[in-house]
């Protein structure tokens, strides 16, 4: 492979020379090896030398490229060659920027986007979604909307992701042997009402990828991956599943988007009520919470507090709930997407500070007084799009200005130490193993070298998950069971 082809990927067409059955194995088999017993594997990764976002750039052009004459089969060696391209790659727009600053948090942001939607604990997920697509509420019925759309109980999809992820991990499936993990597999595929909804063939993938990107090869390379929305393909007959551990996120993230297409209504409508609730029912679990509430009304009912209001080791934390997820539009660096999402984002970090003024200047009460120093508030996001935090405050900042706050060094410094940017997913993280954030929190809050960090610290303490969670694991067991005992008196 010559030097000059990793700039222009003109490499992948290579992959016509080899048989799909071939590639499509090739990518499970590392696919398989890199998932962990709980998320993507780092250690693994590093093993195999093969990341998550490769495995499923190769699998993308590999349907892409693919010529039903070919009689090449795909073998390690073969696979590492395009691997290896893939990993050096470097877009030509890359050399147009004229400004380091401007490039590098383009670059993370690229990055981040192709890799750390696949992280975090796939139980997590699971549970997570199972709240979200079983809530029902007075102006919501999430159950007999996902029925109406998908034609089964959420749970259904829930069990055939854990078997898919489970199962097909090469570390499981030396533990309890490939024989019988296979059994598994084979039961859950006979599951046809969320097979159909999480298959396509070939040539919709195809179709649907040029259909999306217009042909741009660029796009296909850093776009999201049709595989998210439908990790099993068909090709003459045969299914094929490249990345078992995406099935995880096509139950998940991608089952909310399909049902919320075209209807920001709806959308809005779960961030307010299935958001803020599921929020509310983890983190008011944590055992170091001493009071919890809904927000509060406040000025004769013309404004209202944070979405969920929790006193936690002294503290209290201002949360307020938004489904934002990231645009597609980012994956293509389109500069108006990314202006518009600063804006969003700062457009947040303001409304949370003039809450926090609002409560400080007795507009509406806690359970206690909290003095300033003893508040945090927390935008949470659903899905974060990794957006440089440096250009949001600045942003922010213009706007208190322009709205008439006289902000000086210090209230700047407590404004970027304490009302932060977080995804849902961080917060689960501490909330479903028992642990508070307070003292992540305090932590950043303290060193200002952190206050733009997009990531909070993962050093967890010894785990004792939440009882609900270990109800929902109990539950999902018990569907693999039914589903064992089905084949037992087939």
């Amino acid at each position: 492979m010559k030097e000059e082809q990793i700039k222009n990927l003109t490499f992948l067409e290579e992959l016509k020379e080899y048989t799909f059955e071939s590639k499509m194995l090739c990518a499970q088999t590392f696919s398989c090896r890199i998932a962990g017993k709980d998320s993507i594997s780092v250690e693994s990764i590093k093993k195999y030398n093969v990341s998550s976002s490769e495995i499923e750039i190769f699998t993308l052009f590999s349907v892409l490229y693919d010529d039903p004459s070919a009689n090449k089969k795909m073998d390690s060696t073969s696979f590492y060659k395009f691997i290896t391209g893939i990993r050096n790659y470097w877009d030509p727009k890359w050399d147009t920027y004229t400004s380091k600053e401007s490039l590098a948090p383009d670059l993370f942001m690229l990055m981040a986007l192709l890799q750390f939607s696949v992280q975090g604990s796939f139980l997590f997920k699971l549970f997570r979604y199972n709240y979200f697509f079983s809530y029902v509420n007075n102006e919501i019925d999430m159950s007999k909307l996902f029925r109406e759309k998908f034609g089964t109980e959420y749970r259904e999809y829930a069990v055939f992701a854990y078997v898919l992820y489970e199962y097909t991990r090469l570390e499981f499936q030396n533990c309890y042997g490939k024989d019988f993990c296979n059994i598994m597999i084979q039961l859950a595929l006979q599951n046809t009402t969320v097979m159909e909804q999480l298959t396509i063939s070939k040539e919709d993938y195809v179709r649907e990828l040029s259909e999306f990107y217009r042909d741009n090869v660029a796009d296909y390379f850093y776009g999201i991956k049709l595989q998210y929305l439908y990790p099993l393909i068909e090709n003459a007959g045969t299914i094929y599943i490249p990345s078992p551990y995406l099935v995880v996120n096509a139950v998940t993230e991608s089952l909310l988007n399909r049902l919320t297409e075209g209807n920001n209504t709806l959308r809005g409508m779960i961030g307010k009520n299935v958001i803020e609730s599921y929020l509310l029912y983890i983190y008011g679990a944590v055992p170091s919470v001493s009071w919890k509430n809904r927000e509060i009304s406040y000025r004769n009912g013309q404004c209202l507090s944070p979405d969920v209001l929790i006193s936690d080791s002294g503290y209290c934390i201002f949360f307020d709930t938004k489904s934002k997820t990231p645009s597609l539009k980012l994956r293509q660096l389109n500069k108006k997407k990314i202006e518009d999402d600063i804006d969003i984002y700062s457009d947040n970090i303001v409304q949370l500070y003039q809450r926090v003024l609002d409560y400080l200047n007795g507009d509406f009460a806690l359970d206690r007084c909290y003095p300033k120093d003893k508040i945090f508030a927390v935008s949470v996001i659903l899905e974060d799009s990794y957006i440089d935090r440096t250009s949001i405050y600045a942003q922010a900042f213009e706007k208190l200005k322009s709205m008439g706050y006289s902000l000086d060094d210090k209230e700047k410094e407590f404004i970027h130490s304490r009302i932060k940017i977080m995804p849902l997913r961080q917060i689960e993280d501490y909330a479903l193993r028992n642990q508070s954030i307070i003292p992540v929190l305090c932590k950043q809050a303290e060193s200002p070298n952190m206050w733009d960090n997009y990531q909070f610290s993962e050093e967890f303490c010894a785990e004792k998950l939440l009882d609900i969670f270990d109800n929902f694991f109990s539950y999902l067991i018990d569907g693999v069971n039914q589903l064992l005992n089905t084949g037992n008196n087939q």
